[in-house]
């Protein structure tokens, strides 16, 4: 089966929102909508990071998880749900060939192009509808308590698991195409991760009972086991995140959510074969893991909260740990290492106001180690509504909005052992759509498709406006521009002030030859070149031809723009 996609056009390269449209057939369940021929857009090198829409049809994309494959595929684990009703807002039609809710999917790129599938069961006759029972209420709409997780190995097979009040569930095609999802547990558990080791065994963490829990196994068999009780307390999220190391020993970074503590458990493995004490005949390359051996606890920062917790192993099996600290005004975001047994070096990354009325259900970081010790982290501010990403290639961490992050909870981070890959999905509250961030490549062209969503092109202002001197200035309140025109004198350099007056919203500047934005004349450097309100930023702009041309927020194109007039 071959899936085309439908023609569209990109508002910008530098901060493009891509909306593509999905081909089922990458694994077992979808079908292809209507094909057509897709169009290419050329992503300027430099450009870091571009943001596409995997998917927008219903309520879709909350709670993802993210991995990497071993060819370097970037692939994204997420909900499906039904549309709640809302005031002028037609409901989603059932569209031939694409699942239907409430299903748990899987959304992988390969060339550019974004495809999806159900890993969940999907009911034709007599009304197509998902069937996966615990991630949704009895309407299909969202509840609260789930999560996903999702790994792959190194065969690329996929292995999915989510939890809810139903229990946890996991889901693989390791047999060729996904098979029936096995119910690991059927009591109410949360907070689910899953890892797998290189010979393709899963390992599942999860809290229940008070405690948290790991099961691994395959096909229909699985064993559990306790792995730290925990104290039951407050409304904060609590995650479990595991990792399995290069000899497939697991490490589980969790929350103790009643002392708000950070803690990793490790596995007991036995002695490498030849090594002291094992009484093996020959050597191998490390410790084997234990089923039902035990572990071991320890507290990775007292008191230092571990909410939206998430672990990395570095190329030497080390641990590397991204939380939240919640303290009276201020959440800060920790990255801690441990370089050796039991002992850790915490840092602050960042920080935010700390509020009453933020989404703390919407915390989660993500961490990862590439091989060359670069360390990424990802977290949701809640205090600003938007995602942030930082790398640290030496002193310290860096940190970025990512492109079109506003509004959005719950990122989940997953990078490539060379450093090439980088896959980061949210959840878009305000649009309730599957965003997902990846690097961009020197000289890579992407097929675009759009989702099937309205249109929202926005047509310039007329321009009503002359220019006055070489000293341009305009102001942000909320999320409006103070004017829709501006001018400049042609033939001479100028420099546009920039007053954010919207606090706590990120927004820029942009000068572009028409509002297809994509040849960029002037202003911010790209969109991930914001000025977080209250504050001010002054661009300088080379002369310009006389004509109009055209100005917007990138982080919000489709209501603050203008025309920008030169003569």
């Amino acid at each position: 089966m071959i899936c085309g996609a439908v023609p569209g056009t990109l508002r910008k390269t530098a901060l493009a929102k891509l909306g593509v449209a999905t081909c089922g057939a990458l694994l077992l369940l979808g079908a292809c909508a209507p094909a057509g021929q897709p169009s290419t857009v050329k992503i300027e090198a430099g450009s870091g990071l571009i943001t596409s829409v995997p998917d927008s049809v219903n309520d879709t994309g909350r709670d993802p998880s993210a991995a990497i494959g071993p060819d370097g595929t970037p692939e994204v684990a997420y909900l499906l749900l039904q549309q709640r009703p809302a005031p002028g807002v037609l409901p989603v039609p059932v569209i031939a060939g694409y699942p239907q809710p409430p299903a748990v999917l899987l959304a992988s790129q390969s060339k550019g192009l974004w495809g999806r599938i159900s890993v969940t069961k999907q009911q034709a006759t007599p009304t197509a509808v998902g069937v996966a029972p615990g991630i949704s209420d009895s309407k299909g709409y969202a509840i609260g308590g789930v999560d996903t997780g999702v790994a792959v190995d190194a065969q690329g097979k996929h292995h999915v698991v989510w939890s809810g009040p139903n229990g946890v569930y996991y889901a693989t095609d390791a047999a060729g195409s996904t098979g029936e999802p096995v119910q690991i547990t059927d009591q109410v558990a949360s907070g689910v991760s899953v890892a797998v080791t290189s010979t393709g065994t899963p390992w599942i963490a999860y809290y229940q009972n008070d405690a948290v829990q790991v099961a691994t196994g395959g096909g229909s068999k699985f064993t559990t086991e306790t792995v730290a009780a925990v104290a039951p307390g407050g409304l904060l999220p609590a995650r479990t995140s595991i990792k399995v190391d290069e000899n497939g020993v697991p490490m589980i970074a969790y929350t103790n959510p009643g002392t708000q503590t950070p803690m990793l458990a490790r596995q007991a493995a036995t002695p490498a074969p030849g090594s002291p004490g094992s009484g093996g005949p020959s050597p191998s390359p490390g410790p084997t893991p234990v089923p039902g051996a035990g572990w071991t606890t320890e507290t990775i920062e007292a008191n230092g909260g571990g909410f939206g917790i998430s672990l990395a192993l570095d190329k030497d099996s080390n641990p590397h740990v991204a939380y939240y600290m919640n303290g009276a005004t201020q959440t800060e975001i920790h990255v801690a290492e441990s370089m050796s047994a039991s002992s850790w070096e915490s840092s602050k990354v960042a920080s935010f106001a700390a509020g009453s009325k933020q989404d703390v259900q919407g915390w989660a970081t993500g961490i990862a180690v590439d091989d060359n010790g670069v360390n990424y982290v990802t977290w949701a501010d809640t205090a600003t509504n938007q995602i942030l990403f930082a790398e640290k290639r030496g002193a310290g961490f860096v940190p970025v909005t990512v492109p079109n992050g506003f509004h959005g909870t719950h990122p989940a981070l997953a990078v490539s052992a060379d450093g090439k890959g980088i896959a980061l999905a949210w959840y878009d509250t305000l649009n309730a759509n599957l965003d997902v961030a990846t690097q961009v490549a020197e000289g890579r062209s992407l097929a675009f498709s759009p989702t099937p969503a309205p249109s929202t092109t926005t047509a310039p202002p007329p321009a009503k406006c002359s220019p006055s001197g070489t000293s341009l200035s305009i102001s942000a309140v909320g999320v409006a521009f103070s004017t829709d025109c501006l001018a400049a004198p042609a033939g001479t350099a100028f420099t546009l002030t920039f007053d954010n007056k919207a606090t706590g919203i990120p927004h820029n500047v942009d000068i572009y030859t028409d509002s297809s934005a994509t040849t960029h004349l002037g202003g911010a450097k790209d969109g991930g070149d914001t000025v977080l309100g209250p504050a001010q930023a002054k661009y300088s702009v080379t002369p310009l031809k006389a004509g109009t041309y055209y100005f917007q927020c990138d982080i919000h194109p489709t209501q603050m723009f203008g025309a920008f007039v030169v003569k």
